[in-house]
């Protein structure tokens, strides 16, 4: 099952492209040791279900 459309997305979906590139700079910026991201607080403004939250709670 595909549950996280927005994070993982399918190349039928219309905004695939854009989606894509979002998760992986996304990624690659949560993987970056010197961002330093614990404890940190981050806001989600306007993504509705939370797609990537469970990114960010890994990272720190």
């Amino acid at each position: 099952m595909h549950e996280n459309p927005r994070a993982t997305p399918r190349f039928w979906q219309p905004d695939w492209l854009v989606l894509r590139e979002m998760a992986r700079v996304l990624r690659a910026m949560l993987a970056d040791p010197t961002l330093a991201l614990k404890d940190a607080r981050v806001l989600d403004f306007g993504c509705g279900a939370r797609p990537y939250e469970s990114w960010f709670a890994d990272a720190g």
